[in-house]
């Protein structure tokens, strides 16, 4: 999956078990990640699968998620979150409004359900 445009402040691609978002130049971002979570500016921000018996990730997460974005040829500010779901299943989601557009990422799988006669979505 790539997500990327001309003129775009971002790209969102999926890459050996991991999504990562890349920014153009570091943005603002705001999180309860594992490596560098709170508020800062960050040149990237990934999600990465990791088995959940995984002892060096249990062990020390903030490194384990250091070595993987280097794997990953990241560089630069790293916001680093990790996830024992698989990633097979990405569905990308930009929304508009007048002032701000947002965007939503989300792995897992989804199904189509009626919600009070009006089409929505369900987490599986």
């Amino acid at each position: 999956m790539e997500s990327s445009t001309t003129n775009s402040p971002f790209s969102v691609r999926q890459e050996r078990d991991a999504l990562i978002v890349s920014f153009a130049s570091p943005a603002r971002t705001m999180s309860w990640a594992v490596l560098n979570g709170g508020f800062c500016h960050a040149r990237h921000v990934i999600n990465h699968h990791v088995d959940g018996k995984d002892a060096l990730f249990c062990a020390q997460p903030g490194p384990w998620l250091e070595r993987a974005a280097s794997r990953l040829g990241l560089h630069g500010k790293i916001v680093g979150m990790a996830t024992a779901v698989e990633m097979r299943h990405m569905v990308q989601v930009s929304l508009t409004e007048r002032r701000r557009p947002g965007h939503l990422l989300y792995h897992g799988r989804l199904r189509q359900r009626s919600f009070g006669g009006g089409p929505g979505f369900c987490d599986d």
